[in-house]
């Protein structure tokens, strides 16, 4: 989902949010306003003024704990 709807804004990673189709609805109807920042982290905006804070999640199996993260000599994500 593009963060700046296109053709405004470039379609890259950097203006690029994983939706689901839902989601992606509600945006386009307004029904929500998103930020996206540097870090990923992304800012949504209800209709009813709330605001929720959502941070970027590793890729499978390299969460603390998991899999590849605990592999001496690599580093995750």
């Amino acid at each position: 989902d593009h963060v700046e709807a296109w053709p405004r804004g470039p379609t890259s990673a950097a203006s690029m949010v994983p939706r689901c189709r839902r989601h992606h609805e509600h945006k386009t109807r307004r029904l929500v306003h998103t930020v996206l920042h540097g870090d990923g982290s992304v800012d949504t905006r209800m209709l009813t003024g709330i605001m929720v804070r959502t941070g970027p999640e590793p890729l499978p199996g390299y969460g603390p704990g998991e899999g590849y993260a605990n592999v001496p000599g690599t580093t995750a994500g």
